[in-house]
């Protein structure tokens, strides 16, 4: 797998810091990431999935029904390397 995450969270860092230097105990990460456990355990980018849709009920009315969902990546969405087949 690509090592993307731990870059970009370096960067990101770095220009906090630069940009707040009298700033202490700064902590930067990266969302969108979910573990994957599979053949070993490893971290995918992920997107989250909203949505809702109505549903009939018995007494003739409709019913909405929420869906939170979260899709995982198959290629890094900063340098587009495969993660097919990292973890599945």
């Amino acid at each position: 797998m690509c090592d993307c995450r731990s870059v970009l969270e370096k960067k990101l860092l770095q220009r906090v810091q630069n940009a707040n230097p009298e700033a202490t105990g700064i902590n930067i990460g990266l969302g969108g990431y979910v573990y994957v456990i599979g053949g070993s355990v490893g971290m995918k980018p992920s997107l989250p999935i909203e949505g809702s849709f109505d549903l009939p009920t018995k007494s003739g009315g409709t019913k909405t029904k929420r869906i939170k969902e979260r899709m995982i990546a198959s290629y890094c969405p900063f340098c587009g390397e495969s993660l097919i087949g990292e973890v599945a």
